[in-house]
């Protein structure tokens, strides 16, 4: 990762939206590490810098590793506050990811309360 986009990705996490303003503007990628700075904003619930990466092009949906997918879940409460400035396939890509998470939470619970006998 370049500095200017380690930069970004400090602020987002920080929460610094003119750093993050900033460092967009000087030529950071959003999409460096597999778009880290954006889950990272998002798993900190910061919306405002959410809304900032999408209406710069930042797609919560296309990610290239399964540390992404999974962020993707852990973000769903952030990304779906910013909802109104995805499109209607990243809106409904992301609803259908969440109800798979909380599907297999309640399973992972339900088995960790009841666990199964060993034989």
């Amino acid at each position: 990762m370049d500095s200017i986009s380690y930069v970004l990705a400090a602020a987002a996490l920080d929460g610094g939206v003119e750093g993050v303003k900033t460092s967009i503007a000087a030529g950071a990628d959003i999409h460096a590490v597999d778009d880290v700075a954006l889950r990272l904003a998002s798993l900190r619930g910061h919306q405002a810098i959410v809304r900032i990466f999408l209406a710069a092009g930042a797609d919560p949906v296309t990610t290239r590793s399964v540390a992404g997918q999974n962020a993707r879940a852990a973000m769903a409460v952030t990304l779906d506050a910013c909802a109104d400035v995805m499109t209607p396939a990243q809106r409904n890509t992301l609803l259908d990811e969440s109800k798979q998470w909380v599907r297999l939470r309640s399973v992972v619970e339900s088995a960790s309360k009841h666990p199964t006998p060993r034989r």
